[in-house]
């Protein structure tokens, strides 16, 4: 009981305001990633699916090339969301979406957000982009100040059926 205590403000903590530098090296770009798989694993905790969702299998969608993926595969072998088992997938078509309940948009895609956006919010999917200025999705990372936030999009959030709890946009940096 202590230790999910002491995992809960570690969390809060992290979610707060990691200090992470500008990704101006390599080493510094694996440092924002890991913590990019962090929060993403996190928000699983924060949001809630609609009950038609609920498989046995929690699926998170990487669609296009990202150094993300093995860091969200290391973390899918040994973390659950609830007492869901997380698989991760590499996805190279749109058309895939469906099949997830969490994507993460990589840069090649975020061109095509109103498709995915659609797709998406058709099967309760949360969708989550590394780019700050990219639209239509429900979380955007952000650096502010040498710090990884993320800006939540409420109105993109109803769209998908998903419910944030208070305390996930408490953090978040605030949207329409």
């Amino acid at each position: 009981m202590r230790f999910r205590w002491v995992l809960s403000r570690v969390v809060t903590a992290v979610l707060l305001g990691a200090s992470v530098a500008a990704a101006q090296s390599a080493s510094d770009a694996a440092v924002l990633n890991r913590f990019k798989a962090a929060f993403l694993y996190h928000f699983t905790t924060y949001v809630t699916w609609p009950e038609s969702t609920q498989d046995s299998l929690f699926v998170v969608g990487v669609l296009g090339d990202s150094p993300i993926l093995p860091l969200l595969e290391e973390l899918a072998s040994t973390k659950e969301v609830g007492d869901r088992h997380m698989v991760v997938k590499q996805l190279a078509s749109i058309v895939e979406v469906q099949d997830c309940q969490m994507l993460f948009v990589t840069r090649a895609f975020t061109d095509q957000a109103a498709v995915i956006d659609s797709m998406a919010a058709a099967h309760s999917v949360l969708t989550v982009s590394d780019r700050a200025d990219a639209e239509d999705f429900i979380i955007r990372f952000i650096l502010v100040d040498g710090k990884l936030k993320f800006a939540v999009d409420q109105e993109a959030l109803r769209r998908a059926d998903l419910r944030a709890s208070a305390h996930l946009l408490k953090l978040a940096i605030a949207e329409r």
